[in-house]
């Protein structure tokens, strides 16, 4: 099948012409744009992240800080737990900040920048030449 039986003549307006496999040029999503299922997607992160904002706050703080446990002993004497308690651990606390923070702004990829042939970049050097003898005053322009 050749390149040229998938573009559009301008001149083709026969009906049924995308039923033959041809397309007009440009047409489609365009690269680097999201499909819909990603960007609703991304959406509804946002959305849950910023609906709760003071919550994630909160449960940050108690794992940055640590929560003691709460107790109660019920009518048979049987001891309860109401709230866990919770080991203050501020390395995962940034650890989560960092995990939270891929759904909101886009990871960035490292580049790295070479010389010709994969050689490491030369620093440009500078080479000025002063007219004129020292102590002798400038021309004026």
């Amino acid at each position: 099948m050749s390149d040229e039986s998938n573009t559009h003549d301008p001149e083709d307006r026969s009906p049924g012409w995308q039923l033959r496999g041809r397309k007009y040029p440009g047409s489609g999503r365009q690269k680097g744009v999201q499909n819909k299922v990603t960007r609703e997607f991304r959406g509804i992160v946002q959305d849950l992240i910023d609906e709760n904002a003071d919550n994630v706050r909160v449960w940050l703080n108690q794992v940055a800080n640590g929560v003691a446990g709460e107790y109660q002993t019920n009518e048979d004497g049987v001891r309860e737990t109401i709230r866990y308690p919770v080991t203050a651990d501020p390395a995962r606390a940034v650890d989560l900040i960092g995990r939270l923070a891929e759904y909101v702004a886009p990871k960035l990829t490292r580049t790295e920048v070479t010389g010709p042939g994969g050689q490491p970049l030369a620093p440009p050097v500078l080479r000025v030449t002063i007219e004129g003898k020292p102590g002798e005053p400038e021309p004026e322009p």
